[in-house]
């Protein structure tokens, strides 16, 4: 039997188990409502993962809630649906480990210390490819396991 078949009673479909639709079941389910959660991926999390770019890991979603820390609109829903969880909260653009040594960075142009100007050029180029510029026509509706 197909399992479309079924009669499912339900206050709410939720479509996609990433970040942001398992948050929303959670508030949910915390008052008292009936979900499904619907997935077409073979795991949870959605695209919040990182991806290797030219030898950098690069968190590719959800990074505009985490830069916010505890006050942040990921920790305060954390905090209302009472999931354990700890953010450390950056006082810094970046922290480079050099030599042994630890530098940190309170801006972009801070980083042009650790980088030299060339390399600095190529992490700002990085940045630009991977974060500003359009995607082009042939990867916006790239599906993730191609990504």
């Amino acid at each position: 039997m197909d399992s479309l078949s079924h009669q499912h009673d339900s206050d709410a479909i939720i479509i996609g188990a990433g970040l942001g639709g398992l948050l929303s079941a959670a508030q949910l389910l915390q008052r008292g409502k009936r979900v499904v959660v619907l997935e077409r991926l073979p795991h949870c999390g959605g695209r919040f993962t990182a991806k290797t770019f030219q030898g950098v890991q690069v968190s590719t979603g959800a990074v505009h809630m985490i830069p916010f820390g505890s006050s942040g609109v990921l920790a305060r829903m954390l905090r209302r649906l009472h999931i354990p969880h700890h953010f450390f909260d950056a006082d810094v653009f970046a922290s480079f480990h050099v030599h042994g040594k630890q530098i940190r960075s309170k801006g972009l142009l801070g980083t042009l210390k650790v980088f030299g100007p060339r390399q600095f050029f190529w992490f700002t180029r990085v940045g630009y490819l991977m974060f500003i510029r359009p995607l082009p026509a042939h990867e916006r509706d790239l599906p993730f396991d191609q990504w």
